[in-house]
Formats: structure tokens, C-alpha cells, sequence
């Protein structure tokens, strides 16, 4: 009687362990975004934060090579959503983001208001998620 018990102690621990892990599959997707992630990005070159960035908050980032030239940014220290971030990290910087899909693209501000379309100008740019 005892053996027969123990069996079925464990077959529940079996099936409750598969609930458990069914139960976390079953989870809605976050917007990688709204996701909160605890970032160490130090004060410094934007560039170099964004890469940062892109490795804490596992995004790809795409930014126009010139976009970031000389640019700086504040740190960032602590648990924070990855889109509040982010703003933090453009803030100041005549820079904004747009996503596409899982992407974010960081581009001048002023690109967005008065888009310069014109053929053959298109800029390389450069993934910063490794």
C-alpha cells in the first residue's frame, strides 16, 4: 500500500511539474519593449550605449553610421522597461526610434518630420545586437 501511494506521488509531482512549464509557455508575449530589464550603461559615447543597450535588453538596434557621431549620453543604472531606457539614452540627443518588428531603428528626429527620400541616398547601417 505504501509503494502504491509513493508511486502516485510522484506521477502528480510528474504531471504538476508539466503543468508548471506548459503554464510559462502559455504566457503572452511582452513587447520586447515594455520588458523590464536591469540595465548598466555608462555615461559616455552613444554609440557605445547603444551597443549596450542592444546586449542588456537583448534588441537589435539599427543606426544610421552618422547619426551618432559625437554624441553623448547619461548613464543608466537599474530596473527599468527597455522603451523607457532607451528614451533616456536618446534624451537630448536630436535622436527618436521607431520599431519595426522585433528592430528598433534610431534615426534624427528631424529625418522623421521631413523625410529626404531621394534615390541612390540611402545610408549603410549598422546592427548593434551581437
Amino acid at each position: 500500500m505504501v509503494k502504491s501511494l509513493s508511486y502516485i506521488g510522484r506521477l502528480c509531482v510528474c504531471a504538476l511539474g508539466a503543468l508548471s512549464a506548459v503554464a510559462l509557455a502559455a504566457e503572452p508575449n511582452i513587447p520586447k519593449l515594455e520588458r523590464e530589464v536591469v540595465f548598466h550603461i555608462e555615461k559616455g559615447s552613444l554609440e557605445f550605449a547603444l551597443i549596450q543597450f542592444s546586449r542588456q535588453a537583448e534588441i537589435q538596434v539599427v543606426l544610421a553610421p552618422a547619426s551618432a557621431t559625437n554624441l553623448t549620453t547619461s548613464a543608466i543604472s537599474g530596473r527599468l522597461t527597455a522603451g523607457a531606457a532607451l528614451r533616456a539614452l536618446l534624451k537630448g540627443t536630436g535622436l527618436s526610434y521607431t520599431t519595426v518588428g522585433d528592430t528598433v531603428m534610431v534615426e534624427s528626429s528631424e529625418n522623421k518630420e521631413s523625410p529626404k527620400d531621394e534615390p541612390g541616398s540611402t545610408s549603410t547601417v549598422q546592427d548593434f545586437h551581437s
